[in-house]
């Protein structure tokens, strides 16, 4: 795809900044589901419901998952054509791959008393997973880790404070900084305590197909044993899905650490605006097509509606993913689809505040005239020592 043709900008514009294709494309999708099937076909080995799979059987089916590209998910997919279901189009495409191999014995254990329920809430949660690991947080701390240096360089420089927008008590730029340093870091903190669920219990919740064919195994502890051998939270008592409460509860700690970020960019727009910061002009760039003046605050204005969009897509998926009729319906499949979009955002925003920050200094001379010139706010003082 050309990024000058791509609809969203995030497969466009800001492609070149960010590309989240390895974890919540379509084909991330798909070789997660791969992954998962080949595991529970695995660990029905380990645990004696089907025979031993010898170590030579191990490495070819590790090599299916190893090797698969962008050619293959073409495969799964044009059987998808056929079936009209995403997930038995893996299930069929992994039955084809051992049918020529000395696993053939198995084909008929692949997706075993599974509901594509189990394959796909593993998968989601998988993948969010190592997008948090490998990527979210990466991200915030390197932005925590400027913010500290901010706080660092700038925590003597004594600024007039505003509350109602009047003039206020006088602080530091740096005291003010820390603030949105230690909100951040105690939502960071929050966020590193949710452990993601997953679910593995057939079409209604209860084992039911596992149980009429296997009665005297305990297929509970065998679903607790495969979930946190992927690094995964056993969540037992299910409908078909996952109720994602979980999701809910780590896409609303997203939101509020955005909410913070909104906040800090909105005061760095203000500070900008006020002459208290000033930004570094960069050779060739301008900031306005008439006004060659001008040094605009985009990065703080591109986070400000970056977070924006993706608190609005985070919000709808926190109210919607809970919620399902009955023991499940569908409507839950489109939206869990644009998870990576609230997440591209996201990021998209922590890196134009990143790179807002690197931008500016602080003006100390503007700041010390601004309190000369508001004498008033010593009566606080006087008034409290009288």
């Amino acid at each position: 795809m050309n990024n000058l043709t791509a609809v969203s900008p995030i497969e466009g514009r800001y492609k070149k900044i960010l590309d989240l294709s390895e974890y919540f494309s379509e084909y991330a999708l798909v070789k997660l589901r791969l992954y998962v099937e080949i595991e529970y076909l695995i660990v029905l080995s380990k645990n004696k419901v089907i025979r031993k799979i010898s170590d030579e059987e191990l490495l070819i089916l590790k090599n299916i998952h190893k090797k698969f590209n962008l050619e293959e998910a073409k495969q799964v997919i044009q059987i998808e054509k056929t079936t009209n279901h995403d997930v038995k189009a893996v299930e069929l495409y992994l039955r084809n791959k051992i049918e020529d191999t000395s696993l053939k014995d198995l084909t008929e254990f692949v997706h075993f008393g599974l509901t594509s329920s189990d394959i796909n809430n593993i998968a989601y949660s998988l993948m969010i997973k190592q997008f948090l690991e490998n990527i979210y947080v990466p991200t915030i701390k390197q932005l925590l880790r400027k913010l500290l240096d901010l706080v660092e360089e700038t925590k003597d420089i004594p600024m007039l404070a505003r509350t109602h927008g009047q003039p206020a008590s006088p602080t530091t730029f740096g005291k003010e900084i820390a603030v949105f340093m230690d909100r951040l870091t105690t939502q960071v903190s929050s966020l590193k305590q949710i452990k993601l669920t997953a679910k593995l219990n057939g079409a209604t919740g209860n084992y039911n197909a596992h149980m009429i064919t296997y009665p005297d195994i305990d297929w509970q502890e065998f679903s607790s044993f495969f979930i946190k051998s992927l690094d995964l939270k056993p969540n037992e008592i299910t409908t078909q899905i996952e109720p994602r409460d979980n999701l809910a509860n780590l896409f609303h700690n997203i939101i509020r650490i955005n909410n913070i970020l909104l906040d800090l960019s909105k005061d760095m727009w203000l500070y900008i605006s006020q002459n208290y910061l000033i930004q570094e002009t960069v050779k060739a760039e301008v900031g306005s097509s008439t006004m060659p003046h001008k040094v605009n605050p985009i990065d703080f204005e591109n986070c400000e509606g970056n977070l924006g969009l993706a608190n609005v897509i985070l919000s709808h998926l926190a109210n919607k993913l809970p919620i399902s009729r009955m023991q499940r319906d569908l409507s839950c499949s489109t939206v869990m689809r644009n998870i990576g979009v609230g997440f591209a955002h996201s990021i998209i925003a922590y890196k134009s505040c990143f790179k807002g920050l690197n931008k500016i200094k602080p003006n100390n001379k503007a700041m010390l005239e601004d309190l000369r010139k508001h004498p008033e706010i010593l009566t606080e003082a006087i008034q409290t020592i009288l």
